[in-house]
């Protein structure tokens, strides 16, 4: 090849160059270019999106929290005496009123007043059961116990009757204990007034309770079968008539 060939190839192998690289530069701005562009608009179409979706939930947020004040009702309560009952319940509270009076009739139809606990010296009580006296009151001198084959005092009367039968309040009284004695089986204590009491005794399925206010004739228990003391003598009411905590002759108030 000649200088001059030579010198051609090499002149258009030059500009060939020259060519690529400037291609090479504008591509590689170009690119910059458009990556630029399309990161902004990312960021741009980002930014749009995320603010877009705060006023979404803070429209839904105001929108649901209306919507739940719309739906919800406060509920409506009823006061009834002491209790309260929300609306659509069935059951009611009596008033406080109501119930008192309606306790205050049940014991006025099923009691007697403390005001009517008269009994005094010279009044009369009837018999709590009726039947033959098998040992009868005395605290001047001792009568003798067939069961325990001894002698004592007796401050009661013992009543002779069958077990089962009813023991009926001798007067208009207050129960004032119910206990049991081993000698006695199951007793009771009655109130009568003015210092008087009845004490009852060999009792079995009592029917009253302690503080309950009784009219005469009132039945208040059965007669139970006698105790260990009294197996001899057989079943009896134990009677107890007593004054100021002293006993006295129930004779004295027996019509």
């Amino acid at each position: 090849m000649n200088h001059k060939k030579w010198k051609n190839v090499l002149k258009n192998k030059v500009f060939l160059t020259t060519v690529l690289s400037c291609l090479i530069v504008i591509t590689a701005v170009t690119a910059a270019v458009v990556y630029g562009n399309g990161r902004k608009n990312t960021n741009e179409n980002l930014a749009a999106d995320l603010n877009q979706t705060e006023e979404w939930t803070s429209e839904e947020t105001i929108h649901e929290a209306a919507g739940e004040s719309e739906t919800e009702e406060p509920s409506e309560e009823y006061e009834v005496g002491e209790g309260v009952l929300a609306e659509g319940e069935t059951e009611a509270v009596l008033p406080e009123e109501e119930e008192t009076e309606e306790a205050a009739g049940e014991a006025d139809s099923n009691n007697v007043t403390a005001v009517n606990l008269t009994f005094a010296e010279g009044s009369i009580m009837q018999w709590p059961i009726q039947g033959n006296v098998i040992m009868d009151f005395s605290m001047d001198h001792t009568v003798y116990y067939a069961t325990l084959d001894q002698y004592k005092v007796n401050p009661a009367v013992l009543l002779q009757g069958e077990p089962g039968t009813p023991v009926l309040a001798p007067a208009n009284a207050q129960v004032v204990s119910i206990g049991e004695d081993e000698e006695i089986g199951t007793y009771m204590v009655l109130e009568l007034g003015n210092g008087y009491q009845a004490k009852l005794g060999n009792l079995t399925d009592v029917a009253v309770t302690e503080g309950q206010y009784v009219e005469q004739g009132t039945a208040l228990a059965n007669l139970a079968e006698p105790t260990k003391y009294y197996t001899v003598e057989g079943p009896n009411l134990y009677f107890q008539v007593l004054s100021s905590e002293t006993p006295v002759d129930p004779f004295l108030y027996l019509q």
